[in-house]
């Protein structure tokens, strides 16, 4: 199994006001369609063309629904908090030079 982590693993942890909003879309209105940052950069390829290609594909958003968003929050900010322990075997690599998810 592999699992990317950039999803719940930020860079800068929300704010209390962030999270409030959060929650208070998906409450109000679930279906709609928050902001999500990440997309448009160039951090994942250094070919230009395999770039604009990404940021083109319509398969790729940039806004998710405020249930999604407010989840994963919700999740990176529960994860931080508490240890997970795992039953099997699991290798975990990181490398030091990536800037979407931070090692710290």
């Amino acid at each position: 199994m592999i699992i990317s982590t950039p999803s719940i693993c930020l860079n800068r942890r929300p704010t209390a006001l962030l999270l409030f909003f959060s929650r208070a879309f998906a409450n109000l209105d679930p279906h709609f369609r928050l902001p999500v940052h990440g997309n448009t950069t160039n951090v994942y390829c250094n070919d230009n063309d395999v770039v604009q290609a990404y940021r083109n594909d319509p398969l790729v958003h940039d806004r998710w629904p405020a249930t999604t968003v407010s989840i994963f929050m919700e999740l990176g900010v529960l994860l931080e908090q508490n240890t997970v322990y795992v039953s099997w075997p699991l290798l975990i690599q990181h490398g030091n030079a990536d800037i979407i998810t931070p090692i710290e």
